[in-house]
């Protein structure tokens, strides 16, 4: 399939801002939990130890899966124009989540305890988005490494 570079930037920045949306949902998936606990917060008698940890999930979930979302989206903007130096950053963070993915998924398999979020859920909105990104940003690396002009045999050596 032999189509433009200008194409294959497109995609691969529809595919970072696609990935970023996914970041976004899975955020969202515990904010349900982070709601209740500011909107019902939990009422403790003085001789008892409360610890309330509702919203903990989306409050690590943004910690964690915020910044990688905003860098995306930065690198999409950024890479309005065909240059190489953007991709690096989605093609590293798209490895890590791949990888931390499948160790996640051997892990639950070994040991059977649930998790948050499911592995399924992990799999929906961080692998595939993750895979799809990488799988296009590859080749146009590629074809513009192919189209820079041979580096130059001579030597400046002052006479």
């Amino acid at each position: 399939m032999s189509s433009s570079p200008t194409r294959q930037l497109r995609l691969a920045r529809i595919a970072m801002v696609v990935q970023a949306a996914a970041l976004a949902a899975l955020i969202g998936l515990s904010f349900p939990k982070y709601l209740d606990y500011l909107l019902h917060p939990l009422t403790c008698t003085p001789d008892q130890w409360c610890l309330d940890f509702r919203g903990l999930d989306f409050l690590i979930s943004m910690t964690f899966l915020g910044p990688p979302a905003l860098l995306l989206l930065v690198t999409s903007g950024l890479w309005r124009r065909p240059r190489r130096w953007p991709a690096v950053l989605p093609i590293v963070f798209d490895v890590a989540l791949i990888g931390l993915v499948i160790y996640d998924a051997v892990s639950v398999a070994r040991t059977r305890y649930d998790q948050n979020p499911p592995v399924l859920i992990q799999v929906i909105f961080l692998l595939v988005p993750a895979v799809a990104s990488l799988t296009l940003l590859l080749p146009f690396l590629r074809r513009q490494a192919d189209s820079l002009p041979p580096p130059s045999n001579r030597t400046n050596i002052p006479s």
